[in-house]
Formats: structure tokens, sequence, C-alpha cells
């Protein structure tokens, strides 16, 4: 990571105790920006119910390629 920074910032990592501002002020001077988006908590749920439809989703595609690979094999 240290070669990915500007040079001037470079003797500013590994960031110590307390040397953390400092790192994100010479990157902000350097040009850097940092985007932090996030969804609201009321949608907890939703995005539990599409990470599970996914998941039982691929675990039956699975499960379909598996059982037609032991019967084609056994036949």
């Amino acid at each position: 990571m240290p070669g990915s920074l500007p040079v001037p910032c470079r003797s500013i990592f590994p960031v110590g105790p307390g040397k953390a501002d400092g790192l994100f002020r010479c990157l902000a001077g350097h040009g850097y920006r940092t985007v932090v988006s996030y969804q609201p908590a009321g949608r907890y749920w939703v995005f539990q119910g599409i990470e599970s439809a996914i998941f039982v989703a691929l675990a039956g595609l699975l499960i379909l390629l598996a059982v037609r690979l032991v019967v084609r094999r056994d036949a």
C-alpha cells in the first residue's frame, strides 16, 4: 500500500496512534476523496430476503446438477 500513496504522504504510513488524521489530510490535499454510502436500517429485511433467495436458488441448482451427474454416471 505505501507504494500507491503520494510521495509526501508515504512518511506518515504506517499509521500510528494519532497519525490517521494527518494521513487523511495529506491524501485530501493531493486530491484523494472518500465516498461513503449506506443503506437505511429499514431495508435490512429486504436485503436479507434477496440474499436468502439467491442462496436458495444457487443451492437448488447445485442439488439439481449433482443429481443429474450421479444419475448419468450410475446408468
